[in-house]
């Protein structure tokens, strides 16, 4: 008995790590890769744009200030501020939760009673809807993942503009404009027009330090602001922080490496073990049963 639950087991295992071997490009991965071309994204979304403008005026009228202010957030974090407003996205929401409840009711109603097809179709138009806020969040938390590497680069070039003699403004436009281009030089470059816009410095990085979402950019702007303010020099507390951000991401990469091992464990005792079981026991049970015979 115990040699067929291994043998089970182990095609279990192998299937799954077959399936995980050769499976195609994920849904998200998918999705994200085509969501980052505009004429894909809009080829995707023609059919339901009527839709979901048809649905924006009544999401508007029903979202609460939290609501809105909590999307716009999110929009700001994952990059999508220009693309999306609250109430479009919202509406996005409320259409996918439609068809998923759609979806469920046409192809259970004909195999179970309606009454348990409506509860079930409950849950699904929840997490239809759900879906679209969990791709902004995936969205968002890669976006800050790549601000986080680009960050010490942008501190160490505005760290050299400064100590050859620019202004602390100077450097910010220097590091716009000859930075390679990413996530946190566009919000650097969003930041910079608000201040030729007239908004005070101080409040633009504010405002950027918000819309990235990251500890790390919201102390250096904090520690900025009181250099400024006490008069200190701005170039050792620049390359204080630049280094204090390349310490960071050294410190992350150790955690990410120490945290292989206990990821790796499952993939072990799932995939791996029960392979190395079937093949030591595999011969030993054929000899038993050569010699009951």
């Amino acid at each position: 008995m115990t040699f067929w639950l291994i043998c089970l087991a182990a095609g279990i295992s192998i299937t799954a790590g077959m399936l995980f071997l050769l499976r195609p490009v994920t849904v998200c991965d998918r999705l994200e890769q085509d969501l980052r071309d505009a004429g894909t994204e809009e080829a995707l979304l023609r059919w339901c744009r009527p839709w979901v403008r048809a649905l924006t005026p009544m999401c508007r009228r029903l979202m609460s200030r939290q609501l809105h202010w909590r999307l716009s957030r999110r929009l700001e974090m994952a990059g999508w501020q220009d693309r999306y407003d609250p109430e479009e996205f919202l509406a996005m929401q409320c259409l996918a939760g439609m068809l998923g409840a759609g979806a469920t009711v046409a192809t259970m109603s004909a195999s179970l009673p309606l009454s348990l097809v409506w509860l079930l179709a409950l849950p699904a138009a929840g997490a239809a809807a759900f879906l679209p806020f969990r791709h902004l969040q995936v969205l968002a938390q890669g976006r800050q993942a790549r601000m986080l590497k680009e960050f010490p680069f942008i501190l160490d070039i505005t760290t050299l503009c400064v100590e050859a003699g620019a202004n602390f403004h100077g450097a910010l436009v220097q590091v716009a404009a000859y930075c390679p281009d990413g996530a946190l030089k566009q919000e650097l470059a969003r930041t910079l027009a608000q201040i030729r816009a007239g908004m005070p410095r101080h409040q633009a990085l504010d405002d950027m330090a918000s819309r990235t979402g990251l500890p790390a950019v919201k102390h250096w702007v904090i520690a900025v602001r009181q250099a400024e303010q006490m008069g200190m020099s701005l170039a050792p507390l620049l390359r204080a922080q630049a280094a204090r951000q390349r310490s960071e991401r050294f410190l992350r990469a150790e955690t990410k490496a120490m945290q292989a091992p206990v990821k790796m464990l499952f993939p072990l005792v799932s995939c791996i073990f029960p392979c190395t079981f079937l093949v030591i026991a595999f011969p030993v049970a054929v000899q038993l049963l050569e010699d009951l015979r």
